[in-house]
C-alpha cells in the first residue's frame, strides 16, 4: 500500500535524528491521505446503497441509511454513529468541499481539520458561496501553522464570514450548548 517513500518499522535504528522528523512527517501525510481514502469509500458505498428504488428494498426491515451505517460500522469495528459520522464528511468532502477533499487526499490536512471544516461550513446552503469558501479555505489552510482548537474554529468561521453574503441568522453556538435565554434576538443590518 505504500510506495516506500517512508521508512518501515525496522528500518528507524537506522535512521538519524533528521531522518526520523522527516520519516514522522512523512508518515502523517500517508495517515491523512489513507483517511480521505476511507471516508471517499464510505461515501460511496453510502451513495451507492441509498439510491436504491423503493422496489429493490421494499422487503428491508430497516432503511438504507441504516443499513449502511451497520454494514459500514461492522467493517471498521466502531459503532453504527461513528460510522454514520465518518460517512458524513466523506460525502461532505466529496459533494461539497472537493478542494479541501484534495488536500486530505495528498495528506496534506490532519482529520482532526477536516472535521472542524465540515462543522464549520455545515450551514452554507448557497452553492456559489459553498464554492467560495471551499476555494479559500484551500488555498490559506495548509499556511495556517498549528493553531488551537478555538483559533481554528475562528479562523474558519472568519473565512465563512469574510465569503459567503451577509445573511439575517442566528448565531452560531457551540454544539451541547443551550442558547441563553437572555441572550438578544439576531438582527439584521439595514
Amino acid at each position: 500500500m505504500f510506495d516506500g517513500s517512508v521508512p518501515e518499522i525496522a528500518d528507524l535504528a537506522s535512521l538519524t535524528d533528521a531522518e526520523l522528523v522527516d520519516a514522522a512527517g512523512g508518515w502523517l501525510r500517508a495517515e491523512n491521505a489513507a483517511g480521505a481514502r476511507k471516508l471517499a469509500v464510505m461515501a460511496e458505498i453510502f451513495d451507492r446503497r441509498t439510491r436504491l428504488d423503493t422496489a429493490a428494498r421494499e422487503l428491508w426491515w430497516i432503511d438504507p441509511d441504516a443499513a449502511v451505517a451497520c454494514e459500514l460500522a461492522a467493517a471498521l469495528n466502531v459503532s453504527t454513529g461513528m460510522a454514520l459520522h465518518q460517512t458524513h464528511r466523506g460525502l461532505a468532502l466529496r459533494d461539497r468541499l472537493p478542494h479541501v477533499a484534495a488536500l486530505f487526499a495528498a495528506g496534506m490536512i490532519s482529520d482532526l481539520l477536516v472535521r472542524t471544516i465540515v462543522s464549520r461550513t455545515y450551514l452554507i446552503d448557497d452553492p456559489d458561496a459553498l464554492t467560495a469558501v471551499d476555494a479559500a479555505l484551500a488555498d490559506r489552510v495548509t499556511r495556517w501553522a498549528a493553531l488551537s482548537v478555538k483559533k481554528t474554529e475562528e479562523a474558519i468561521d472568519a473565512l465563512v464570514d469574510d465569503t459567503t453574503p451577509l445573511r439575517c441568522a442566528a448565531p452560531r453556538r457551540r454544539p451541547g450548548r443551550r442558547p441563553s435565554s437572555s441572550a438578544p434576538p439576531p438582527t439584521c443590518p439595514a
